[in-house]
């Protein structure tokens, strides 16, 4: 009886610890943004060592000015919006100089097909 009453609070401690060490995203550094945009990014496209680099850094830019915009939640919500959708148009203007026609068309299929996970999940 002590046995399967340990058994039972050690993996009641064991789940709970192991759902507490999840990253969450909302708590992501712009850093971490940045490298887990980057990554997936870089397999997609097949990016080299050179370009992955020139992509993390500006994904970092955009990840620090996103997180300045998701955290001033005093601004309605359509304001909020129209300010990330600008943040999200200069970044990929940046993206289109660095990558070539084919990588930059790769990257915006890449990016709905984000997106459309997302959606996916939310409901």
């Amino acid at each position: 009886m002590k046995t399967k009453l340990l058994f039972v609070l050690l993996s009641m401690f064991m789940g709970i610890t192991m759902v507490n060490a999840q990253p969450r995203r909302g708590n992501m550094s712009a850093e971490d943004i940045a490298k887990r945009q980057t990554t997936q990014t870089t397999e997609a496209l097949n990016l080299n060592k050179a370009t992955s680099e020139k992509l993390y850094q500006i994904n970092l830019k955009y990840a620090e000015k996103m997180k300045e915009a998701f955290a001033d939640r005093s601004s309605d919500r359509e304001a909020m919006r129209d300010e990330m959708m600008s943040i999200r148009e200069q970044k990929n203007k940046e993206l289109k100089q660095l990558f070539t026609k084919e990588q930059f068309e790769k990257y915006q299929k890449h990016q709905q097909e984000m997106m459309q996970q997302r959606r996916g999940m939310r409901r």
